[in-house]
């Protein structure tokens, strides 16, 4: 959306920072100095790594005296829309797990998050839309559920690392509006007719919008695994609800699995005139990263709920199919390159970790991952100008920013996620 108040603010700092790109490129590229080298403990120096590129991030992105979260650092005239805008969300949840004195920028992203919510005819929450508005609860646009399902899953973690009760209504909140507006039955004889293979139990899923056209794995795996947790800390009473959702989710999400255990996008149905699903139409579309890195976190928590080992093992299967097609060989020998978001690729490593205390194989996986970031913030991260896009990072982290698209480099679905990694990393090794 376009941001008038953005523009009228940054329009000098913008015309400032075009000029002096024109002439010092240069500084631009160079890397900014490592304060961590000297760091021995793989904790203390992923922390400090997710702070520095945590504070460029919010320094070229987020106007938190606004709070706005801009669309990239050369353009402050959009903001970021609600899925960007949560990418910082989830970075600071994780940073105040590793520092309390990030809940003050958590609670700053949520009232940032305020601007892409509606309300009801009664005035009560109604999701968060696509689309920015003017005034906290009026927001209006399309509903896109896997956007909420990363805030309610956010709000999940921040309840489990404060006990605050405010974080636990908000999650509540969200779940209760994605089954009220999200959420459809489909009929197990439809999975019998298209596949051959009938389900264990009942089936339903989410869908990815208003629009209800189809159901994918960002809609149902992140759903899976908040509704999983969920269950267990609902103090609404519906706790055996939620899980039973989370499980007949779950059950739809295995039929989008591939022969080389990663996913396809989503599933397509055929319809009515009035929009009921009459069959099963075909799954299709490309496999990202972070529709197996759900899927993966999705079956950890079944089992911690349930106990039923088979989850287990599907988590493990799906993360071994995972490592093998995203970790691709680079041009520097040892390392591997990922091609999708970064956004994506942290959401693949939190399954792994995820996984890890259960299936100890997995730990390549994550090691992969490690050394592909480290050579990035290593030998990528810019020096900037004058702290414009200073240690911001190339989206590859092994080709560097001639392989990424530099100005698509500067964004928030990009940069916070290198941040969030590194929480990651600093609190799996912490951990060990």
């Amino acid at each position: 959306m376009f941001n008038f108040l953005a523009y009228a603010l940054r329009l000098p700092r913008a015309l400032i920072v075009f000029m002096l790109s024109l002439t010092c490129t240069g500084l631009l590229q160079t890397a900014a100095p490592d304060r961590t080298y000297r760091m021995t403990d793989p904790a203390e120096k992923y922390q400090a790594r997710a702070e520095i590129l945590m504070q460029s991030t919010a320094a070229n992105l987020f106007d938190k005296g606004s709070r706005m979260v801009h669309s990239n650092s050369y353009n402050w005239l959009w903001t970021a829309g609600c899925w960007g805008t949560s990418s910082f969300l989830t970075a600071y949840t994780k940073l105040a797990a590793l520092d309390a004195k990030y809940y003050w920028d958590v609670q700053k992203s949520l009232d940032a998050l305020r601007f892409y919510s509606r309300s009801d005819a009664d005035g009560h929450f109604d999701g968060y839309t696509g689309t920015w508005a003017f005034f906290p609860g009026t927001a209006e646009g399309t509903l896109y559920y896997d956007d909420n399902m990363w805030i309610l899953r956010d709000n999940i973690f921040l309840y489990q690392q404060t006990d605050k009760h405010k974080y636990l209504e908000t999650a509540q909140a969200i779940a209760d509006m994605l089954l009220r507006e999200g959420w459809d039955d489909i009929p197990e004889e439809y999975f019998t007719a298209k596949f051959g293979t009938p389900p264990a139990g009942p089936v339903g899923g989410f869908y990815w919008n208003d629009d209800y056209n189809a159901m994918h794995v960002c809609s149902n795996g992140p759903a899976v695994q908040s509704l999983a947790m969920l269950s267990q800390i609902a103090d609404n009473g519906r706790g055996a609800e939620y899980l039973s959702y989370a499980e007949s989710a779950y059950r739809f999400l295995t039929y989008l699995e591939k022969p080389n255990g990663v996913f396809w996008d989503l599933m397509t149905f055929t319809k009515d005139e009035e929009n009921r699903i009459t069959g099963i139409n075909r799954c299709e579309g490309q496999s990202y990263s972070y529709n197996s890195g759900t899927p993966i976190s999705s079956a950890v928590e079944l089992y911690k709920v349930t106990g039923d080992a088979a989850y287990l093992a599907d988590a493990s299967r799906w993360a071994a199919g995972a490592d093998a097609f995203f970790a691709q060989e680079s041009s520097v020998p040892g390392l591997k390159e990922y091609t999708d978001l970064p956004w994506f690729r942290e959401i693949l490593l939190m399954g792994f970790i995820d996984v890890y205390p259960y299936d100890n194989t997995v730990l390549p996986f994550i090691q992969h991952m490690e050394d592909s970031i480290n050579y990035a913030y290593e030998n990528h991260r810019l020096g900037g100008i004058l702290g414009w896009n200073q240690n911001l990072m190339p989206t590859a982290w092994v080709g560097g920013f001639a392989d990424s698209e530099s100005m698509k480099s500067m964004t928030s679905l990009n940069q916070c996620p290198m941040s969030g990694i590194y929480a990651s990393l600093a609190a799996f090794y912490a951990a060990l």
